[in-house]
């Protein structure tokens, strides 16, 4: 199931639904999510909003949503990571998003779950070639370039945690 078929039939449960008719809809679960106090919520509200577009968030939304998460307890669960850096990462794409971008290129290096996939099915990228792997690095490499900026990436896929996470870097830079 592609992410935003995922999205609309899973995350908001409208079968059958058309992702860009719904997003109105899926911002103002997002914000419900993001300003409800439920720690499973909050989580579920921050990985999916960080795997769409821009959503649109009013300037009144922004400022609920950062008032509510601002000060958000350690979690009571045992997880990998930390919860708060999820909605941290959400909070900076909402905020990017806020500020006038157009593409998501200048959040990309400063947060570890951007699937490169994902990226290219919202439509900010484009697969240059075919992902390499590279068994020295232990990685999947990914060469991408965005439909809107057009800056050019190297996405590294590392599959050696608990969980993939990916590093970011433009072209051009030092690529280690």
């Amino acid at each position: 199931m592609k992410w935003k078929e995922y999205v609309v039939e899973n995350y908001l449960q409208e079968k059958g639904g058309k992702y860009e008719l719904l997003k109105p809809a899926i911002r103002e679960k997002i914000y419900r999510e993001l300003t409800s106090n439920d720690e499973s919520k909050i989580l579920n509200a921050s990985k999916i909003l960080i795997g769409l577009d821009n959503l649109n968030f009013t300037q009144k939304e922004i400022s609920d949503i950062e008032k509510k998460c601002e000060n958000l307890p350690k979690s009571k669960s045992s997880s990998m990571r930390d919860y708060r850096q999820d909605v941290n990462a959400g909070i900076m794409l909402i905020k990017h998003f806020d500020d006038g971008a157009k593409c998501k290129c200048g959040v990309y290096e400063k947060w570890i779950q951007f699937p490169p996939e994902r990226e290219v099915e919202i439509g900010y990228l484009s697969i240059q070639k075919e992902p390499y792997t590279n068994l020295e690095k232990y990685q999947i490499e990914y060469d991408l370039k965005c439909m809107i900026c057009k800056t050019e990436w190297q996405a590294n896929q590392n599959d050696g945690y608990h969980y993939p996470i990916y590093e970011w870097v433009k072209k051009g830079a030092n690529i280690v």
